[in-house]
């Protein structure tokens, strides 16, 4: 609660700064403590550096979208997507460190890191399913938050690829809504 924030961050998002703060913390302990106990022996624990990573790529994804929410100026329709995908990332990365620490060679040191890291359990929870269905929701509408998430992405022309039917069809949904609610009096 204490863990400085960015002075321009926006007030909704501070948890999530404060989160990849102490992430960031318990992955410098976490990885200091590994290389002090195990030595040469943890490049040979390939699951125990591979979950290392992992929480360090969350922790990146986590930054990112952060970032980008910052950069595009904060756009509220935004919101939803900023939350769903910080909240997914915060529980793989704690399931990353969970696994570190649940088969770390010592659990003498184990659960003193495990009690260091996270004194009062586990804070992090799976988005809700209120917020995945707001997120589905403006990723099946057509407009400016679907536009910007698909900003700089391939979209093939249906001449190259065949998939490319689905997002013409995705595009033309709206009008195909408009004419099914003309004819529905009429039927």
């Amino acid at each position: 609660r204490v863990a400085s924030v960015p002075g321009n961050a926006a007030p909704e998002m501070h948890r999530y700064y404060r989160a990849v703060n102490r992430f960031s913390t318990a992955l410098a302990l976490l990885s200091d403590v590994s290389m002090f106990t195990l030595g040469g022996t943890l490049k040979r624990r390939e699951s125990i550096t591979g979950r290392l990573g992992d929480i360090l790529s969350q922790m990146y994804l986590i930054s990112s979208t952060l970032k980008r929410f910052e950069d595009e100026g904060r756009p509220a329709e935004d919101t939803p997507l900023v939350h769903w995908s910080v909240q997914d990332a915060l529980v793989k990365a704690h399931d990353a460190l969970d696994g570190v620490l649940a088969n770390f060679p010592n659990a003498g040191i184990a659960a003193l890191l495990r009690a260091l890291i996270f004194p009062f359990g586990t804070p992090y929870r799976k988005p809700s399913d209120a917020l995945a269905a707001q997120v589905a929701e403006l990723m099946q509408t057509p407009g400016a938050v679907r536009d910007r998430l698909l900003a700089d992405s391939y979209c093939p022309t249906p001449e190259v690829d065949p998939i490319a039917y689905g997002e013409a069809a995705f595009r033309l949904q709206p009008a195909v809504d408009a004419i099914e609610q003309r004819l529905k009096p009429a039927i």
